[in-house]
Formats: structure tokens, C-alpha cells, sequence
């Protein structure tokens, strides 16, 4: 869809213009574009996987990157984010399964 897309590039575009010292929090994006956070991390999420786009991101917002280590960091925190989600996802279903399938809420 052209909207999207157009929507894309003016993410890009936002976050292009910040660096790892001043990101652009996702509240600026979803405030500028009046979209909600689910929006916005899916377009950055599709500019990422399917377009290889290398936008990065810490605990204070997107930008992009001024060199290697900075894309080195957004992968490696990345990376551990999908590592505990795992890890929460396994503990979830060990739960599971020692319950004979009976879901018992505490």
C-alpha cells in the first residue's frame, strides 16, 4: 500500500536526522504522524528485515547509526531481547506442561 511506504520513508527520514546521542523517541514519530506505537515499530521493523535499512535503537529511541559499532550494539541488543523472550516463551511452556495441560492459574 503507497501509504505505508510513504509513512516509511518519512520515519526514515525523521530518524536519519538522529544520532545515538539524541534519538527520536517512538512518541515523537507516533505524536508527528498520529499513529500508534504498534504502527511504527512495524514500519521500522519491515525498513529493518525487508528493506536492510540499518536503524538503530537503545533505551531512549531510534537513529541511525555513524559507524559500526553503533549497528554492532542495536544488533547485539537485539539479539538478547529475542534470547530472554525465549527464555520466557520456554519457562511458559515448561508451566504447561507440568500441568497436564490444565492451565491453573495462582
Amino acid at each position: 500500500m503507497k501509504n505505508t511506504e510513504y509513512l516509511r520513508t518519512l520515519i526514515l527520514m525523521d530518524i536519519k536526522d538522529h544520532t545515538a546521542d539524541k534519538p527520536i523517541y517512538s512518541y515523537q514519530l507516533e505524536e508527528k504522524y498520529h499513529v500508534s506505537g504498534v504502527v511504527i515499530r512495524d514500519a521500522i521493523h519491515h525498513m529493518r528485515t525487508t528493506e536492510n535499512i540499518p536503524i538503530c535503537s537503545g533505551s531512549k529511541g531510534y537513529f541511525y547509526p555513524r559507524d559500526k559499532a553503533e549497528v554492532q550494539r542495536t544488533i547485539n541488543h537485539l539479539r538478547s531481547r529475542a534470547k530472554r523472550n525465549r527464555e520466557a516463551a520456554e519457562g511458559i511452556e515448561r508451566y504447561y506442561q507440568r500441568s497436564s495441560g490444565q492451565l491453573e492459574l495462582l
